[in-house]
């Protein structure tokens, strides 16, 4: 059997998983990975300009920095299904949130 695939969203506050596939819930988490790595792209291009304005304070850089981890997470998920990190990193990680 596969592993359980991390969903890029939380049930309840904790890590929410499914049977890797082509159902309906393994399509969403798809496309919610791919418009989340579209954005950062252009959020890691505005922080570099944001990191370069002498005028820019953590006020403004905040919410770009928010959605730039969110980015990092679903680079993670998609390294997890990869088979980059173990079961132990994996619940760890979980653990930390």
């Amino acid at each position: 059997m596969n592993a359980l695939r991390r969903l890029p969203w939380q049930d309840n506050g904790k890590p929410a998983y499914v049977t890797p596939g082509d159902g309906i819930v393994n399509a969403l988490a798809d496309t919610m990975e791919n418009m989340t790595l579209a954005q950062a792209e252009d959020l890691a291009d505005q922080a570099a300009r944001m990191a370069r304005d002498s005028k820019a304070n953590a006020r403004d850089m905040r919410p770009v920095l928010a959605l730039l981890a969110g980015a990092v997470n679903v680079a993670r998920l998609r390294g997890e299904r990869l088979g980059e990190d173990s079961d132990e990193e994996r619940a760890q990680r979980d653990a930390d949130r």
